[in-house]
């Protein structure tokens, strides 16, 4: 097994996405009024949404990442955002269009923002895939 595919069997679903996303994407203030405090929404066991004390405005763990606004699943993003930042060799967007039954034009669109984000949640600040596969691992097993 590739290491590619230990990563897509580890997120395989929007939960796991999720749940690396609400761990590794740290708001701290909400963007409207500027608070500092959230609490856990009725849903956010499915979607852990927070929402602000003070204006209760909903804060996605999407929220100022990569994944904010694909026009596709979290799962199939996740997928391509891994396979583009572990391969060696160039993708195409023809391609992952094909791989991943998306519109060409949506595949370069993501492949684009994947090349101009400023993503905060490098895949490289982890010396190897068994480091990321564990930690997701132990963010389930925990049910965090």
């Amino acid at each position: 097994m590739t290491d590619i595919e230990k990563l897509k069997s580890v997120f395989h679903n929007d939960e796991n996405c999720l749940k690396f996303l609400l761990v590794n994407n740290q708001i701290e203030r909400c963007d409207s009024c500027g608070n500092e405090e959230f609490y856990q929404g009725s849903d956010f066991i499915k979607t852990y949404i927070k929402i602000c004390k003070s204006c209760k405005m909903k804060i996605s763990p999407k929220k100022n990442t990569l994944f904010e606004n694909v026009r596709f699943g979290l799962v199939t993003a996740f997928h391509i955002y891994l396979e583009t930042k572990l391969n060696t060799e160039k993708i195409r967007s023809v391609d992952i269009s094909e791989r991943y039954n998306i519109t060409q034009k949506t595949a370069w669109e993501f492949l684009n923002k994947i090349n101009t984000f400023n993503f905060n949640y490098n895949i490289e600040r982890y010396k190897d895939i068994e480091e990321l596969e564990n930690e997701v691992k132990l963010l389930i097993a925990f049910g965090y």
